[in-house]
């Protein structure tokens, strides 16, 4: 697996990473710039597939705070994109024989200045009652589930990295998922853009276009 964090716009190292990798499954953690304009016009799920030059690659596209996720659908019939919203929650995929969960959406701190540039998206974070009501112990109990994706982070690796931080929903969820969660599951998110690695709870943070491999 290749997973990619962050690259906010750099559609080029995005469709380069993507292009110039073996790996046949790609984890996108989120902001990628979903809904937003470049080189390509504006930047959806389609105009990605139409970019990747090897189709049988799957790709998997976690919301980020910064992605427009109505510009993000799965590419039906093809089952080549997998688009993970607010909207729907939590999901659970296989990958090369490991249970996945995927967890999308995260608020943003800078959320005055998008509003501004016209980039905030009010469906940012999950409804408070669809975090409530995930069945998370389900999640891990049944599904046993071995890496856990997403774009946010507890709010115990905000504390870790910034001596000021603010609650949201989405941090205090991913709390409560870590906390329910095998600390040997690998736990891998972007957002914050700060490399790092907690190896108490085996919590990784990829920095802005930083890509790892999973084997």
């Amino acid at each position: 697996m290749l997973v990619i964090s962050d690259t906010h716009t750099n559609f080029k190292y995005l469709i380069d990473a993507i292009n110039h990798t073996s790996e046949k499954n790609i984890i996108l953690l989120g902001d990628h710039g979903f809904g937003e304009d470049g080189n390509y016009g504006v930047f959806s799920t389609d105009v990605l597939y139409s970019l990747v030059e090897n189709a049988g690659k799957h790709i998997y596209c976690i919301a980020g705070n910064h992605d427009n996720q109505s510009h993000m659908d799965d590419i039906y019939g093809l089952n080549y994109i997998h688009c993970i919203r607010t909207s729907n929650g939590p999901k659970v995929y296989t990958i090369e024989d490991k249970q996945c969960l995927f967890v999308p959406g995260a608020y943003s701190f800078d959320k005055q200045l998008q509003i501004a540039q016209n980039s905030w998206y009010e469906n940012e974070e999950m409804a408070y009652v669809m975090m409530r009501d995930f069945e998370d112990t389900y999640v891990f109990l049944r599904h046993q589930i071995e890496y856990l994706f997403s774009h946010d982070t507890s709010i115990n690796n905000y504390e870790y990295l910034y001596h000021e931080t603010t609650p949201s929903f989405t941090n205090q969820f991913m709390y409560h998922l870590y906390t329910m969660s095998n600390k040997c599951i690998p736990k891998i998110h972007g957002h914050l853009h700060i490399p790092y690695y907690d190896y108490d709870k085996n919590v990784i943070g990829l920095g802005i276009n930083q890509s790892m491999l999973l084997k």
